[in-house]
Order: structure tokens, then sequence, then C-alpha cells
């Protein structure tokens, strides 16, 4: 997969690798944090490449104001994704499983 290429070159050939942490959690317990290689920020780097999606316009910037800036102007600059947004296609497939259970079809019936 294309994403995971992307990320084992960049990280197998960071010298230097560095994490920003939150102080907080999310509301499923996990920590939220920034990834830096060679001083770089991993987000900035995957959202360019248009391999990911920036989340901060929906999730806000969790403590990290400049670290959240750059990926959004990253987002910005590398235009539409080639992809459908991960939180859009859950969705979708959400109201197929919906309409597909109203209906009968679904496997688990």
């Amino acid at each position: 997969d294309v994403l995971r290429g992307f990320a084992m070159g960049a990280f197998s050939t960071a010298t230097k690798i560095e994490i920003e942490r939150a102080d907080t959690v999310d509301p499923y317990g996990r920590t939220l944090g920034y990834f830096f290689l060679n001083d770089k920020n991993y987000s900035v780097l995957v959202v360019t490449a248009r391999l990911a999606e920036e989340s901060v316009t929906r999730y806000g910037d969790n403590g990290f104001p400049a670290e959240a800036a750059a990926v959004a102007a990253a987002a910005k600059a590398a235009g539409p994704l080639p992809f459908e947004s991960p939180g859009d296609y859950r969705r979708r497939m959400r109201e197929v499983s919906g309409w597909m259970k109203s209906k009968g079809l679904s496997p688990e019936d």
C-alpha cells in the first residue's frame, strides 16, 4: 500500500525522530500528538503528498495551534484528495447498511 510505503521510507531515512504529545486524551482515551522527522512535521509531509486527509478542520488543534495550522495550510495547498474522505466513506457505508437492514438484505439477517 502506498501510504505504508511512504511512512516506512520516511521513518527509515530519518536520522532524528521526535514526538510531541498532548497533555490530555481524547474522548476515546487516546493521546494525540505529532511526529517530527528531521524537524519536519510528518502530518504535513503525508498531507502534502496527498496520501492523507487533514483532521484539524474536524477535530481542532488539540493544543497544538502552530502544528495544526501547518497541516491545514498543507492541505489547502495540496488541493482535492484523490480518494474519498474516510469519514465520508464511513458515513456512506452506515447509510447503505441501514438501507440493507431495512430491506432485509443484510448478511446479519
